[in-house]
Protein backbone atom coordinates (compact mmCIF):
# COMPACT_ATOMS: atom_id res chain seq x y z
CA UNK A 1 0.00 0.00 0.00
CA UNK A 2 3.02 2.50 0.67
CA UNK A 3 4.17 2.04 -2.92
CA UNK A 4 0.94 2.49 -4.77
CA UNK A 5 0.82 5.98 -2.32
CA UNK A 6 4.18 6.80 -3.14
CA UNK A 7 3.26 6.20 -6.26
CA UNK A 8 -0.02 8.30 -6.53
CA UNK A 9 1.93 10.97 -4.45
CA UNK A 10 4.60 11.92 -7.26
CA UNK A 11 1.97 11.57 -10.32
CA UNK A 12 -0.28 13.73 -8.87
CA UNK A 13 2.02 16.42 -7.39
CA UNK A 14 0.18 19.71 -8.53
CA UNK A 15 3.97 20.42 -10.68
CA UNK A 16 3.39 17.09 -12.54
CA UNK A 17 -0.15 17.71 -13.44
CA UNK A 18 0.94 21.09 -14.69
CA UNK A 19 3.46 19.25 -17.22
CA UNK A 20 1.13 16.72 -18.21
CA UNK A 21 -1.37 19.73 -19.10
CA UNK A 22 1.39 21.72 -20.88
CA UNK A 23 2.65 19.16 -22.59
CA UNK A 24 -0.69 16.88 -24.14
CA UNK A 25 -1.49 20.99 -25.41
CA UNK A 26 1.81 21.09 -26.93
CA UNK A 27 1.65 17.78 -28.17
CA UNK A 28 -1.93 18.25 -29.31
CA UNK A 29 -1.39 21.23 -31.37
CA UNK A 30 1.93 20.65 -32.88
CA UNK A 31 1.35 17.20 -34.05
CA UNK A 32 4.28 15.74 -34.05
CA UNK A 33 5.72 12.75 -35.84
CA UNK A 34 2.88 12.82 -38.45
CA UNK A 35 -0.09 12.99 -36.03
CA UNK A 36 -0.95 16.52 -36.99
CA UNK A 37 -1.56 15.53 -40.93
CA UNK A 38 -2.91 11.91 -39.37
CA UNK A 39 -5.82 12.84 -36.99
CA UNK A 40 -7.87 15.71 -36.41
CA UNK A 41 -7.50 18.68 -33.30
CA UNK A 42 -9.69 16.57 -30.86
CA UNK A 43 -8.47 13.03 -31.41
CA UNK A 44 -4.99 14.12 -31.37
CA UNK A 45 -5.19 15.38 -28.22
CA UNK A 46 -6.84 12.76 -26.96
CA UNK A 47 -4.25 10.31 -28.08
CA UNK A 48 -1.29 12.29 -26.70
CA UNK A 49 -3.37 12.95 -23.44
CA UNK A 50 -2.60 8.84 -23.30
CA UNK A 51 0.51 9.02 -24.66
CA UNK A 52 1.76 11.26 -22.35
CA UNK A 53 0.11 10.17 -19.08
CA UNK A 54 1.13 6.53 -19.56
CA UNK A 55 4.70 7.75 -19.82
CA UNK A 56 4.15 9.44 -16.54
CA UNK A 57 2.31 6.59 -14.77
CA UNK A 58 4.84 3.69 -15.98
CA UNK A 59 7.66 5.88 -15.29
CA UNK A 60 6.85 7.16 -11.64
CA UNK A 61 5.74 3.06 -10.86
CA UNK A 62 9.61 2.52 -11.80
CA UNK A 63 11.33 4.92 -9.81
CA UNK A 64 9.23 4.29 -7.23
CA UNK A 65 9.88 0.81 -7.33
CA UNK A 66 13.51 1.15 -8.14
CA UNK A 67 14.17 3.47 -4.91
CA UNK A 68 11.97 1.41 -2.34
CA UNK A 69 13.76 -1.79 -3.56
CA UNK A 70 17.46 -1.09 -4.28
CA UNK A 71 17.95 2.32 -2.23
CA UNK A 72 21.36 1.21 -1.29
CA UNK A 73 22.46 1.26 -5.48
CA UNK A 74 24.17 4.46 -7.02
CA UNK A 75 21.23 6.83 -8.48
CA UNK A 76 23.80 6.26 -11.42
CA UNK A 77 23.05 2.43 -11.84
CA UNK A 78 19.29 3.03 -10.66
CA UNK A 79 19.17 5.77 -13.70
CA UNK A 80 20.14 3.20 -16.32
CA UNK A 81 17.86 0.32 -14.99
CA UNK A 82 14.87 3.15 -14.93
CA UNK A 83 15.23 4.01 -18.81
CA UNK A 84 15.75 0.06 -19.62
CA UNK A 85 12.41 -0.68 -17.83
CA UNK A 86 10.66 2.29 -18.52
CA UNK A 87 11.87 1.64 -22.00
CA UNK A 88 10.47 -2.05 -22.09
CA UNK A 89 7.21 -1.45 -20.38
CA UNK A 90 6.05 1.65 -23.17
CA UNK A 91 6.67 0.04 -26.05
CA UNK A 92 4.16 -1.82 -26.24
CA UNK A 93 2.05 0.30 -24.18
CA UNK A 94 2.94 3.25 -26.82
CA UNK A 95 2.45 0.66 -29.69
CA UNK A 96 -0.60 -0.84 -28.67
CA UNK A 97 -2.43 2.46 -28.14
CA UNK A 98 -0.71 3.78 -31.67
CA UNK A 99 -2.04 0.39 -33.51
CA UNK A 100 -5.39 0.60 -31.96
CA UNK A 101 -6.49 3.91 -33.12
CA UNK A 102 -4.98 3.29 -36.60
CA UNK A 103 -7.88 3.15 -39.22
CA UNK A 104 -10.34 4.67 -36.39
CA UNK A 105 -8.81 7.84 -36.68
CA UNK A 106 -6.73 7.66 -39.41
CA UNK A 107 -3.01 7.16 -37.31
CA UNK A 108 -0.54 5.82 -38.92
CA UNK A 109 0.74 2.73 -36.87
CA UNK A 110 4.34 3.08 -38.33
CA UNK A 111 4.52 6.62 -36.48
CA UNK A 112 5.18 4.38 -33.56
CA UNK A 113 8.88 3.52 -35.32
CA UNK A 114 9.61 7.55 -34.34
CA UNK A 115 7.94 8.25 -31.29
CA UNK A 116 9.81 5.11 -29.05
CA UNK A 117 13.19 6.29 -29.79
CA UNK A 118 12.71 9.79 -28.59
CA UNK A 119 10.76 7.96 -25.41
CA UNK A 120 14.15 6.12 -25.14
CA UNK A 121 16.35 9.61 -25.24
CA UNK A 122 13.68 11.61 -23.11
CA UNK A 123 13.71 8.33 -20.38
CA UNK A 124 17.55 9.01 -20.59
CA UNK A 125 17.54 12.49 -20.52
CA UNK A 126 15.00 12.86 -17.30
CA UNK A 127 17.15 10.37 -15.98
CA UNK A 128 20.23 12.01 -16.11
CA UNK A 129 18.67 15.46 -14.85
CA UNK A 130 17.10 13.14 -11.89
CA UNK A 131 21.12 12.31 -10.53
CA UNK A 132 22.29 16.23 -11.43
CA UNK A 133 19.46 17.55 -8.81
CA UNK A 134 19.77 15.05 -6.48
CA UNK A 135 23.47 15.27 -6.00
CA UNK A 136 23.54 19.13 -6.07
CA UNK A 137 20.71 18.52 -3.19
CA UNK A 138 18.12 20.53 -5.37
CA UNK A 139 14.49 19.13 -3.72
CA UNK A 140 10.93 19.43 -4.66
CA UNK A 141 9.86 21.92 -1.87
CA UNK A 142 6.82 24.40 -2.35
CA UNK A 143 9.27 27.73 -1.06
CA UNK A 144 12.42 28.26 0.31
CA UNK A 145 12.72 27.18 3.66
CA UNK A 146 12.83 29.33 6.49
CA UNK A 147 15.50 27.63 8.47
CA UNK A 148 17.98 27.83 5.51
CA UNK A 149 17.60 31.98 5.82
CA UNK A 150 19.44 31.64 9.31
CA UNK A 151 22.43 29.98 8.07
CA UNK A 152 25.34 31.88 7.05
CA UNK A 153 25.88 30.46 3.45
CA UNK A 154 22.58 31.41 1.70
CA UNK A 155 23.23 29.16 -0.77
CA UNK A 156 22.30 25.83 0.95
CA UNK A 157 19.11 25.09 -0.88
CA UNK A 158 17.47 21.59 1.34
CA UNK A 159 18.02 20.38 4.49
CA UNK A 160 18.80 16.51 4.97
CA UNK A 161 19.10 15.94 8.58
CA UNK A 162 18.43 18.36 12.03
CA UNK A 163 20.92 17.50 15.61
CA UNK A 164 20.22 18.66 18.64
CA UNK A 165 23.63 19.74 20.22
CA UNK A 166 23.33 21.45 23.59
CA UNK A 167 21.65 24.75 22.93
CA UNK A 168 22.01 24.93 19.48
CA UNK A 169 20.36 22.42 16.50
CA UNK A 170 23.10 21.32 14.23
CA UNK A 171 21.71 21.64 10.45
CA UNK A 172 23.06 19.25 7.48
CA UNK A 173 22.16 20.78 4.37
CA UNK A 174 23.42 19.87 0.66
CA UNK A 175 26.43 22.47 1.37
CA UNK A 176 27.37 21.08 5.01
CA UNK A 177 26.55 21.27 8.30
CA UNK A 178 26.15 24.49 10.49
CA UNK A 179 25.46 24.92 14.19
CA UNK A 180 22.10 26.85 14.87
CA UNK A 181 21.57 28.74 18.39
CA UNK A 182 17.75 28.40 18.45
CA UNK A 183 15.45 25.28 19.60
CA UNK A 184 15.23 22.00 18.35
CA UNK A 185 11.23 22.44 18.05
CA UNK A 186 11.76 25.69 16.60
CA UNK A 187 14.10 24.70 13.78
CA UNK A 188 11.45 21.89 13.31
CA UNK A 189 8.76 23.79 12.63
CA UNK A 190 10.80 26.43 10.15
CA UNK A 191 11.26 23.21 7.56
CA UNK A 192 7.57 24.10 6.02
CA UNK A 193 6.62 22.17 3.40
CA UNK A 194 10.09 19.27 3.39
CA UNK A 195 8.70 15.96 3.76
CA UNK A 196 10.45 14.12 6.58
CA UNK A 197 10.17 12.60 10.46
CA UNK A 198 11.30 12.99 13.41
CA UNK A 199 13.14 9.52 13.86
CA UNK A 200 14.95 9.80 17.72
CA UNK A 201 13.94 12.63 20.25
CA UNK A 202 17.48 14.43 18.72
CA UNK A 203 17.40 13.91 14.89
CA UNK A 204 15.31 14.74 12.50
CA UNK A 205 15.77 13.52 8.95
CA UNK A 206 14.12 14.77 5.55
CA UNK A 207 12.64 11.84 3.46
CA UNK A 208 14.60 12.50 0.14
CA UNK A 209 17.75 12.05 2.06
CA UNK A 210 17.65 8.54 3.31
CA UNK A 211 19.48 6.24 1.04
CA UNK A 212 18.67 3.03 3.20
CA UNK A 213 18.49 1.72 6.76
CA UNK A 214 20.82 -0.85 8.23
CA UNK A 215 20.69 -2.88 11.15
CA UNK A 216 23.69 -3.18 13.80
CA UNK A 217 23.87 -5.06 17.14
CA UNK A 218 19.66 -4.80 17.19
CA UNK A 219 20.04 -0.77 16.86
CA UNK A 220 18.69 1.14 13.79
CA UNK A 221 20.21 3.53 11.56
CA UNK A 222 19.71 6.00 8.57
CA UNK A 223 22.32 6.40 5.74
CA UNK A 224 22.04 9.55 4.38
CA UNK A 225 23.02 10.76 0.75
CA UNK A 226 25.57 13.05 2.53
CA UNK A 227 27.03 9.89 4.29
CA UNK A 228 25.77 10.63 7.92
CA UNK A 229 24.48 7.99 9.81
CA UNK A 230 21.31 8.70 12.20
CA UNK A 231 20.19 6.62 15.05
CA UNK A 232 16.72 5.73 14.94
CA UNK A 233 15.25 5.28 18.85
CA UNK A 234 13.47 1.91 19.87
CA UNK A 235 9.83 4.15 19.64
CA UNK A 236 10.47 5.43 16.72
CA UNK A 237 11.23 2.15 14.05
CA UNK A 238 7.47 2.12 12.86
CA UNK A 239 8.66 5.51 11.32
CA UNK A 240 10.70 3.28 8.95
CA UNK A 241 8.42 0.93 7.47
CA UNK A 242 5.56 3.76 6.85
CA UNK A 243 7.84 5.90 4.98
CA UNK A 244 9.09 2.96 3.11
CA UNK A 245 12.57 3.12 3.32
CA UNK A 246 14.83 -0.31 2.73
CA UNK A 247 17.02 -2.12 4.39
CA UNK A 248 20.72 -2.17 2.83
CA UNK A 249 21.93 -5.75 1.50
CA UNK A 250 24.44 -5.70 4.46
CA UNK A 251 22.77 -5.36 7.25
CA UNK A 252 23.06 -8.06 9.61
CA UNK A 253 21.23 -8.51 13.12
Amino acid sequence: MNYIKDVMAEVTAPFRLFVFFVLTMVMGMSGPFGTFYDMPFAARLAYWAVMIAGAIVLGYCVRVALDRRFPQVDLVWRGCAETVLITLLYCPYGYSVTTGLAGVEGLNPDDIYFILPVTVLVCALLSVGRVFFVRAGITAVPRRLRLLERLSDKRALTVYHLTVDDHYVEVATNLGSERVLMRFADAVAELDGLKGAQVHRSHWVAHAAVRCVEKENGRHFLVLINGERVPVSRANQGVIEEAGWQYAGRASA
